[in-house]
């Protein structure tokens, strides 16, 4: 908020008792009987850079969920043991390689023989990554089309063809 040589205090005034009636009575007490609530635990560097990711792709549109790779390979193991003898899931499996890392513990690393990925899955992975990115491009170029439209209606603009700041 702006105030043009007046002094806060006199803002602070104004906004508090002239234009609203919010501070005329005080905020009640604390009750003693209140549960203390539970003691701040900082978040280390990943889980905050996982957060701040996670919220900048919620804001473009993007949602989605990040698991840990220990996560992921319980969950594989969970599903091995649920559909084991399932000769199509085998073949899933396989297919995609992930039979590769159902078979290792999580704290266990690969071998040096032993390859997590092999270059057909990587190759799928790539491509797949390349789409993905290419349709968050295009999505991200329509969102700002539409926002471009919605403000030049919303302030009676002149119509733009779009062609400036493209992605």
């Amino acid at each position: 908020m702006l105030f043009k040589g007046k002094k806060r205090s006199a803002v602070t005034n104004w906004m508090c008792y002239d234009a609203t009636d919010v501070c005329i009575s005080k905020p009640p007490p604390v009750p003693a009987d209140r549960p203390v609530g539970e003691p701040h635990e900082p978040l280390d560097e990943d889980e905050y850079r996982n957060i701040m990711m996670m919220r900048d792709m919620e804001a473009i549109g993007v949602s989605g969920s990040l698991y840990s790779r220990d996560t992921l390979t319980e969950e594989l193991e969970e599903m091995q043991d649920m559909y084991g003898d399932d000769p199509d899931f085998a073949q899933v499996m396989k297919d995609t390689g992930m039979d590769s890392f159902a078979s290792r513990k999580p704290d266990e690393e690969p071998t040096s023989g032993e390859t997590a990925v092999d270059s057909s899955t990587m190759t799928k992975l790539q491509e797949t990554a390349a789409k993905a990115a290419g349709d968050i491009k295009d999505g991200a170029a329509k969102l700002v089309e539409g926002a471009k439209k919605f403000m030049g209606k919303l302030f009676g603009g002149s119509k733009q063809d779009g062609k400036s700041g493209e992605l």
